[in-house]
């Protein structure tokens, strides 16, 4: 009976989640009402078609039984006395945000086996999942998180939470980099656009998800890395002159020499040209 019903069970690939998957019977959406329900079923084909078959036997058990959904805590017991991985059965309406972003971070893992991707990036992607966890907060239920939640995960990144340098850059903590920043906001709504494209998620993004993510980087620096910037902007290595010396300069030089140097200091950055000049005069 089980090889028939092994030729009578098909599975099909999901590229998102990168192993193969089945629909069978149905489980309990937000509304209360059933719909289809998606299982995850491994990267093996044949072992896939396998566990395909066995689900399928039981589901139509459980529907002789009177059953219309599947009962998640029985589903959840049978998979860990099977030993199954843990992404085997997905109730994609359940998950917590650490367990989204782990399964994310898998779907980035095979990309990298496949050489899709670097491990670089998949560290990378890791150390920013963290503060994703950190801000939404890893045991949060995530198709219960709505705008607000979004927003105050966004507005406690760009508040920029003290942090250690990774490879004990420095003794203190300091406050997160922005370009850290920047980088953990963005992984935030890559991880929940896959979450809302995740088979079997009833989880609607709010209607102004897309501006939630938007941010004023210049407002984000501090006063003091503002005047480091500036300082940076003048180079060591090119000369310059000081307002005292320009003034001078104008005082001494000929109209044309003037209008060279306005051309300059127009082309150079902010700086007033004298009021007392005379426009009329220069050729």
């Amino acid at each position: 009976m089980e090889r028939r019903a092994g030729k009578t069970v098909s599975v099909s690939w999901s590229p998102a989640q990168g192993q193969y998957r089945k629909y069978i019977g149905y489980q309990l959406g937000r509304s209360g009402k059933p719909q289809p329900k998606c299982w995850y079923l491994g990267g093996d084909e044949r072992e896939a078609v396998r566990r395909a078959v066995e689900l399928v036997a039981e589901w139509n058990r459980l529907k002789a039984a009177g059953a219309t959904v599947w009962p998640l805590k029985a589903a959840s017991s049978d998979a860990s006395e099977n030993k199954r991985a843990k992404d085997d059965f997905v109730d994609a309406n359940a998950l917590t945000v650490g367990e989204v972003c782990s399964l994310y971070l898998d779907s980035y893992r095979r990309l990298a086996e496949a050489k899709q991707v670097s491990w670089g990036f998949v560290h990378s992607t890791e150390h920013r999942l963290g503060w994703v966890k950190r801000a939404l907060g890893e045991h949060v239920r995530l198709a219960s998180i709505g705008e607000r939640e979004i927003q105050e995960a966004v507005l406690l990144l760009v508040r920029r939470p003290l942090a250690r340098r990774r490879n004990h850059q420095t003794k203190e903590p300091r406050p997160l980099a922005i370009k850290t920043v920047v980088n953990c906001v963005r992984a935030m709504k890559a991880m929940l656009v896959w979450y809302f494209e995740m088979d079997g998620c009833a989880w609607s993004k709010p209607k102004r998800f897309e501006k939630l993510f938007r941010l004023r980087q210049r407002h984000m620096a501090t006063a003091e890395e503002r005047e480091r910037a500036a300082m940076e902007v003048v180079s060591g290595e090119v000369a310059t002159f000081t307002i005292e010396e320009l003034s001078t300069l104008w005082e001494e030089a000929s109209n044309k020499v003037r209008l060279f140097m306005l051309l300059g200091l127009n082309c150079g950055g902010k700086v007033r040209i004298p009021v007392n000049s005379n426009y009329k005069q220069m050729k």
